[in-house]
């Protein structure tokens, strides 16, 4: 990826974030949220499956799991659970806070 153009979680839930509040016209994000929550869940459940049959033939792995990872993402922040709640609940599972607890 070239400098300046970087990618990350945080920055794909920000964008989708503002497309949820500003629902702008021709916005995927917010054609999404206007099908409601059903609907996204049913995509995440879609992409998903396409993921699994990427993988099996080797084709377009990268591309479905960047699908599978945005519908994700809408629908964490469609339910209030966040990159937050999503980050506390994987650091709950790492190792380090199990020999914590």
């Amino acid at each position: 990826m070239s400098e300046g153009r970087e990618c990350t979680i945080e920055k794909l839930y920000g964008i989708i974030l503002d497309r949820l509040e500003r629902r702008p016209a021709g916005s995927y994000t917010a054609s999404l949220a206007e099908r409601g929550l059903g609907h996204v869940a049913r995509k995440v459940g879609e992409e998903a499956a396409e993921l699994m049959v990427a993988a099996l033939t080797g084709e377009g792995v990268a591309a479905e799991a960047a699908d599978l990872v945005y519908h994700v993402l809408v629908l964490l922040a469609m339910t209030g659970v966040g990159l937050e709640g999503l980050n506390a609940e994987l650091e709950s599972r790492m190792p380090e806070a199990r020999a914590r607890g």
